[in-house]
């Protein structure tokens, strides 16, 4: 009677976790009145790895040392599984190296665990260990190191793993074959990345999307909207979802079809992705770049819930348009929204205030994020700051920032910028302090007497 019993809980559970109500399958877990074995505390294990419930994950795990089932190696696994998604990578590699038995799953899940933290070397050491030990790859084990070596240095270990693909037979995988796509893609090889595509038997949204995802990475735009034209006229109709249509918008960003992204617009709002917030932010970037700010301003405003991401590419509209006051007063509002800026929207108001020649607005930015916020300003917030001094005449202070900046010193960039600024303004005597100490740290660079030359003749 009990065994029915607890087979019934774990139909249940097994249910709701198919069908990704995870809350409630926790919820279910927590009321059971008997004693859960291995199935139930996998099933449970692998709710708290989709929710990131990593508090709930070790009470779980808790009770699997209680119960005597922690050496199961199916709730071993899932125990690896649930630390990995929840970010707790030493808690997954303590179970992983306290599984006597390890299977293909548990070697997966650690690979997984890995690539999905961006530790690609350490999921390429595990894959290597793995095939030592004599254990098989599976269609999972694939997709996860496919992951890890999709970027261009790691070109050469995706062949590799690719010519394990074909010997296994796993090629015609929807799933592996995405993946293939997808890491070709991603590390710049377009072409051999399309072949792979081509020679799919069945595409799903996700093969369509890492091709045409793959296209606009490469600089490839052109062919990223071809693409997704094919892809509506394809037999199996595919239906597009937020990552196609932000892969197409970004590609109309990035040719200035402007036309193009109002129709994928209409095809947004159509399509039920009107609210999709990777989507918005993608209509803010697109009609920024295209110069439409009115169209740009109205989506970010229609954002419920804005992301950084939303905030940056509002302000870089702006920036890129030469609206500085625009984007400083967003900036602010950000601020007093509770939303933390990042690099990049550092950047951006900082270019802004410099093609706008707000110097005191950018200052006052600047301080306030590394002060209050706590950002560690990058070699490129730096430039941009010294380059703002430089353009708008304050070039006392940017002879200053410069001195007291060990990073600026060590780039060239730095120095050509703060001798371009002096001969604008005619400053040859700091111009010729600048152009010996930096030849001094740089003596391969010649732009230094290219520069002095052009300030001499104009004087």
């Amino acid at each position: 009677m009990d065994r029915r019993d607890i087979v019934s809980w774990n139909a249940v559970l097994g249910a709701q976790v198919l069908h990704e109500q995870f809350r409630e399958a926790l919820s279910l877990f927590k009321s059971m009145k008997m004693k859960p074995d291995a199935i139930t505390f996998a099933t449970a294990l692998t709710a708290c790895a989709s929710l990131e419930a990593l508090e709930e994950g070790r009470e779980i795990h808790r009770k699997t040392v209680e119960a005597g089932l922690e050496s199961v190696t199916m709730v071993r696994n899932a125990l690896v599984t649930m630390y990995a998604r929840c970010g707790s990578l030493e808690d997954a590699q303590g179970v992983f190296t306290g599984t006597v038995d390890r299977d293909v799953v548990s070697w997966s899940a650690l690979i997984a665990a890995h690539a999905q933290h961006g530790q690609d070397l350490e999921a390429i050491k595990v894959y290597r260990r793995m095939n030592l030990e004599g254990i098989e790859a599976d269609v999972f084990t694939f997709a996860s190191i496919l992951s890890a070596v999709s970027s261009p240095g790691l070109l050469p270990e995706g062949r590799t793993v690719h010519r394990q693909i074909i010997s296994r037979g796993f090629e015609g995988d929807t799933v592996v074959g995405t993946a293939l796509v997808n890491m070709y893609a991603r590390c710049g090889d377009v072409v051999t990345a399309r072949t792979n595509f081509d020679n799919l038997c069945s595409k799903n949204i996700v093969s369509w999307n890492a091709m045409i995802a793959g296209y606009v990475q490469a600089g490839s735009s052109q062919e990223a909207l071809l693409l997704y034209e094919k892809m509506q006229q394809d037999e199996a109709k595919p239906k597009a979802d937020g990552l196609t249509f932000a892969s197409v918008l970004a590609a109309c960003s990035n040719l200035g079809e402007i036309s193009r992204g109002r129709e994928l617009h209409y095809d947004v709002a159509a399509s039920g992705f009107a609210e999709d917030l990777i989507v918005q932010n993608a209509l803010v970037d697109m009609y920024g770049k295209c110069g439409n700010l009115v169209e740009s301003r109205n989506v970010f405003e229609g954002i419920k819930s804005r992301s950084v991401i939303s905030w940056t590419s509002m302000v870089t509209a702006y920036a890129r348009h030469g609206h500085g006051a625009e984007a400083v007063e967003l900036v602010w509002r950000m601020s007093l929204e509770g939303v933390e800026a990042d690099d990049v929207t550092l950047t951006s108001i900082l270019q802004a205030c410099s093609h706008s020649g707000l110097v005191d607005a950018a200052g006052s930015v600047f301080s306030t994020m590394v002060r209050d916020q706590g950002m560690q300003p990058s070699i490129e917030h730096k430039l941009c700051l010294m380059d703002l001094l430089g353009r708008t005449g304050w070039i006392e202070e940017a002879e200053e920032f410069l001195a007291s900046s060990e990073d600026l010193k060590a780039r060239a960039a730095s120095w050509t910028s703060f001798l371009s600024a002096c001969e604008r303004q005619s400053e040859q005597g700091r111009a010729g302090r600048a152009a010996r100490e930096f030849g001094r740290l740089h003596p391969r660079e010649s732009a230094k007497f290219v520069i002095l030359s052009n300030m001499l003749h104009a004087i």
